[in-house]
């Protein structure tokens, strides 16, 4: 029995070593030897054992791993014998598949415009056929290419079509290519897919073919309509330029399918509309971010870390955008009536709006869309993030206010522990419900803290720290319809401002006039304790029970003594005002 078993031992070690059971591995110096290897069936370890010129498309076959051993592969710019087409496709079109690893070599376009007009388009690497598929590690850069073709599915570095995967590992690089459409260094078709498991983006650029080209300038890295997952690695310094109107959308990564930010940084990328980090529009588009850090983009209108757009979904969940600068939503800005953001953690912090309305949202800008808050941080540092227990008052701020609001936005749970500079703090002209989980409130400096134009519900679930707590010369302005609950404002002039209909439950207003009633209807109930209660004419303050007027009321017109302007609308309210004075 032993020595049959040892016998099928050595059977099966002879079969493992016939002819296409190995990979072999073979040396190649020329273009034509290069292209031999790769398009053979079978696998093998082609080493490329000095610089060659590629002077044709080379179609892939089979499993096959490039070895440049540091070695360049170049596009062939010889003048008269310029090649302006894709340098290798993975697999081909209705014929067969082919898979590819690269290590070890600098494939180059070489400056040269790269064309359709050698019949197949100007990228560096193309993986066509389904179930096709493309590594980069180790070693592995694709640089310096420029697909000029005004083409629907340009790029410049790397397309992947349907059915086909893409990966970058190790110390792999795509750098300074560039395109006139979409994707400088990665196109992602729908049904495709591309993940970055390490390695360096860095230095691609999109601009626009002419202008009012709606294709061009679109993701100045990447340009996804299928799956691209960031789990570690680097996006930096990529940009995307348009006129103005149309492209200049997601410097870093311009996204029309699923997005999934597991690790990784996406820094420094420019976008000259929207987008300085990543652009992401359309219903069937999703960004997830799990971790990772996207800090320090910008763009020249709107979204400096990330614009969500025309129903596409936000889903943050952990990591942090900070350090962003935009004309409007200096972090995030979400626009259009499906757009969605749900933060349910993840860190929003020291991001800029720049618009000199001060009116734009240095953190969150939400038009006409909804972000529903139940995790994370509007915060100011970091050490102290994930803490429901400090409330920390050093860091850099969300400069402008830092949340401008024109749609819908719930916060049913989270931190704020924030501080904003500017003019006003929050601006609400939409739907809003701020009820952090903690509020360690507005630390900072302008005319007004908080700015209502619309329907607002203000305050915190615990209650026990300052909602608004700086030198804002008003706490809170009130311009139509506003329910505050728990927590103590302060402010230099007017804790609250009222215009509007005004129900306070709860906390403390402080300032040289607690409240200044000028128009519309207070309500105060709870425990509430207000210094001093300013009433224009004829308005008159319904006082629910426990309610604590210290200074008493403030009148500007003339009343005999005795008329009603507080009433309890509760039997046997609890009801203390130390003081009554009237004043012409």
């Amino acid at each position: 029995m032993r020595r049959i078993h040892i016998a099928f031992i050595f059977a099966l070690f002879f079969i493992m070593l016939l002819p296409g059971n190995l990979a072999k591995a073979v040396d190649v110096n020329s273009y034509s030897s290069l292209k031999k290897e790769l398009e053979k069936s079978g696998s093998a370890t082609v080493n490329v054992t000095e610089k060659i010129l590629i002077k044709g498309v080379i179609h892939v076959r089979g499993t096959k791993t490039l070895n440049g051993m540091n070695n360049n592969l170049n596009r062939d710019a010889t003048t008269g014998k310029q090649y302006y087409g894709v340098l290798f496709q993975v697999g081909k079109a209705g014929a067969y598949t082919g898979h590819l690893t690269v290590k070890n070599a600098v494939i180059s376009g070489n400056g040269q415009e790269a064309s359709m007009s050698a019949g197949a388009d100007g990228r560096l690497i193309r993986v066509v056929e389904p179930g096709s598929s493309l590594v980069l590690t180790d070693g592995a850069v694709l640089k310096n290419n420029f697909n000029s073709d005004r083409i629907m599915d340009g790029g410049g570095g790397v397309t992947v079509l349907n059915g086909c995967t893409a990966e970058m590992r190790g110390s792999s690089q795509i750098i300074s290519n560039r395109s006139k459409t979409g994707g400088a260094a990665i196109r992602v078709e729908a049904g495709g897919s591309f993940t970055l498991t390490n390695g360096l983006i860095q230095g691609n650029q999109v601009n626009q073919y002419q202008l009012d080209d709606i294709y061009g300038g679109l993701g100045g890295a990447i340009h996804n309509f299928g799956y691209v997952e960031i789990k570690k690695g680097e996006i930096l310094g990529n940009v995307a330029n348009g006129d103005g109107v149309n492209g200049g959308l997601g410097g870093g990564i311009y996204n029309q399918g699923e997005l999934v930010i597991a690790s990784g940084t996406i820094q420094g990328n420019l976008a000259s509309l929207g987008g300085g980090a990543i652009y992401s529009s359309g219903s069937r588009s999703l960004t997830q971010i799990k971790e990772g850090s996207i800090v320090q983009n910008a763009c020249g209108d709107c979204g400096g870390g990330l614009f969500i757009n025309n129903g596409g979904r936000l889903l943050f969940e952990g990591g942090e955008i900070g350090g962003n600068q935009a004309g409007t939503g200096g972090g995030v800005y979400l626009s259009k009536q499906e757009t969605r953001m749900e933060m349910k953690g993840g860190w929003i912090h020291g991001n800029v709006a720049s618009k000199s309305t001060n009116l734009t949202g240095g953190g969150l800008r939400v038009n006409g869309a909804t972000a529903e808050i139940s995790g994370g941080v509007f915060g100011i540092n970091r050490q102290n993030r994930k803490s429901d227990n400090l409330c920390p008052n050093t860091g850099k701020p969300n400069y402008s206010s830092l949340i401008y609001n024109s749609g819908i936005v719930r916060a049913t749970g989270g931190n704020l522990y924030s501080s904003a500079v500017g003019a006003r703090a929050i601006v609400n002209m939409g739907e809003m419900e701020l009820k952090f989980k903690r509020n360690c409130g507005i630390h900072g400096e302008g005319e007004v803290a908080v700015l209502n134009y619309a329907t607002l519900m203000y305050g915190s679930i615990s209650g026990s720290a300052p909602l608004i707590d700086g030198s804002f010369k008003i706490g809170v302005e009130n311009n139509q319809q506003m329910v505050m609950r728990q927590g103590n404002i302060s402010a230099s002039i007017d804790g609250i401002k009222n215009h509007g209909d005004l129900e306070i439950y709860g906390g403390a207003s402080h300032g040289r006039r607690g409240v200044n009633a000028l128009a519309g209807s207070l309500v105060l109930g709870g425990k509430v304790t207000i210094p001093s209660i300013y009433l224009a004419s004829g308005q008159i303050v319904h006082v629910a029970g426990g309610v604590d007027i210290n200074g008493g009321l403030l009148c500007p017109d003339d009343y005999y003594e005795g008329r009603v302007l507080v009433r309890s609308d509760i039997e046997d309210a609890d009801f203390n005002m130390k003081q009554f004075r009237l004043e012409p």
